[in-house]
């Protein structure tokens, strides 16, 4: 999962950075206190959307880094809370059904089929948006794979 960090010092613009974080890394942050996760869509037509989840955690790798959100807002229209309480998923330890059969690369919380997975391939153009599934996907926002 990135971690997308700014930081503005007196009302001024200092850094904007991504970093990669690990799962055993995020349920450590995670299990230190509460936290919400935010997720800011945006789309080849310069659309934009964002969705806020209280009670973001991660569980620990004893666990399979079960996922956990709560209580949401925003305008993005909840595509994550039917992941809540499910493992993350990779091809080596258990993939669903439908992430084998219809994509959903890279890992992420799946929950029987999906319904949001930002870790899925990113289309270079929307004209392969059009594709069927395996993208990045966020299915309530778009009504689409």
């Amino acid at each position: 999962m990135m971690l997308e960090i700014e930081i503005i010092t007196n009302d001024e613009f200092v850094e904007y950075s991504f970093y990669r974080l690990g799962l055993e890394t995020m349920h450590h942050l995670t299990s230190e206190g509460e936290y919400t996760l935010r997720v800011e869509l945006t789309d080849w037509e310069g659309g934009s959307a964002y969705e806020e989840y209280d009670g973001f955690s991660v569980g620990s790798g004893a666990g399979g880094y079960t996922l956990h959100v709560g209580q949401y807002r925003g305008n993005a229209r909840n595509s994550l809370s039917y992941d809540s309480g499910a493992r993350f998923s990779t091809y080596e330890n258990g993939y669903t059904y439908c992430v084998l059969n219809y994509g959903g690369g890279g890992g992420w919380w799946h929950n029987g089929c999906y319904y949001a997975n930002l870790n899925g391939e990113y289309r270079s153009s929307p004209q392969h948006t059009t594709q069927s599934h395996g993208g990045i996907v966020w299915y309530h926002w778009k009504s689409t794979y």
